[in-house]
């Protein structure tokens, strides 16, 4: 079989790749609040959580990789290795809306605490309201993913002569967009919010640049956590890039059947890949948030950048 029509090693490696980032991310992080700061908060916790449970997701999807043929032709594969593919996708959308959600609620966390050092009501209450919302559509979006079939293995089953049926083919993608939209709002609060009031900061123009620029870093990931969910029942039109034009194609999300294909024809590498995406996304989170809390590690390192700005040294 020519090498092109596997994608599954590059795949494979772009998986450990990443795997190891968050993981290098996190146990810097981890450093400084053991050998530097010598303090836990509850936003590092809800952190270790995360890169725990991606590390969960990375395995499943690397057995999806090697024995379920995800990035190979489905007429190449036996029903076996079929089915291991389908366990896998599902396993991962239900992984994927718990990684995403803690997420997000590690850097409001983080978020917080730095606005109980002033008088930011105002954006404290915006950001408890956001993981409200952050969580109560991932659990209504879980319920839906789970629930899907019935019974609910009949999604991967059926290929092995199990009775049962599914919902409506339009149920997950209209769910997909509902998660995606408060998803994308979440986001935005979370990397607009702390730039606008760091921006009112008493303090010289140029620190607040550098400030803005380091916070700007660890927050990279906000447009890039927009992507289609990792389910077989979605796909969207091959065009645009990450951002702005993500939030714009929500509404062309469409049914994308099982078909003879779909274990190859999610692996294409473009800025819409729903493989590729569903692997990187929780990796850049991970990374990026930790990147916001290393200033400690700068500042004795002796790298005056990281003295300058005026971020918690907890």
């Amino acid at each position: 079989m020519p090498s092109q029509q596997n994608r599954g090693p590059e795949l494979l490696g772009v998986q450990i790749a990443f795997l190891a980032a968050a993981w290098v991310a996190t146990l810097l992080r981890a450093y400084v609040k053991v050998a530097i700061t010598k303090s836990h908060t509850l936003d590092d916790g809800v952190m270790y959580l995360s890169t725990a449970l991606y590390s969960v997701y990375a395995a499943v999807a690397v057995l999806g990789i090697v024995k379920g043929g995800i990035g190979r032709h489905t007429s190449e594969l036996d029903s076996g290795s079929i089915v291991i593919a389908l366990k896998v996708w599902y396993t991962c959308e239900i992984l994927y809306a718990f990684i995403s959600a803690l997420i997000r609620t590690s850097i409001c966390l983080f978020l917080l605490r730095i606005f109980d050092r002033g008088i930011h009501k105002t954006a404290k209450n915006i950001l408890q309201t956001t993981i409200v919302a952050v969580w109560a559509s991932s659990v209504v979006y879980l319920f839906i993913i789970v629930f899907q079939c019935d019974p609910p293995n009949y999604y991967w089953a059926k290929f092995e002569g199990l009775q049962g049926s599914c919902r409506p083919a339009s149920l997950v993608p209209n769910a997909t967009i509902g998660h995606s939209v408060v998803a994308a709002v979440s986001d935005w609060i979370i990397g607009v919010l702390p730039m606008s009031i760091f921006w009112q900061l008493q303090m010289k123009r140029e620190k607040k640049i550098r400030l803005l620029f380091f916070f700007g870093t660890g927050m990279m990931y906000v447009s890039l956590l927009f992507r289609l969910r990792p389910c077989l029942s979605t796909n969207a039109e091959r065009t645009g890039s990450a951002g702005i034009i993500m939030i714009i194609r929500i509404p062309y999300i469409k049914v994308l059947e099982i078909s003879a294909d779909f274990l190859y024809q999610t692996v294409e590498f473009a800025p819409s890949d729903v493989a590729l995406w569903s692997l990187l996304e929780p990796s850049i989170g991970i990374m990026a948030e930790c990147i916001a809390t290393l200033r400690p590690l700068l500042t004795t390192c002796g790298l005056e950048h990281g003295k300058m700005i005026g971020l918690p040294r907890d």
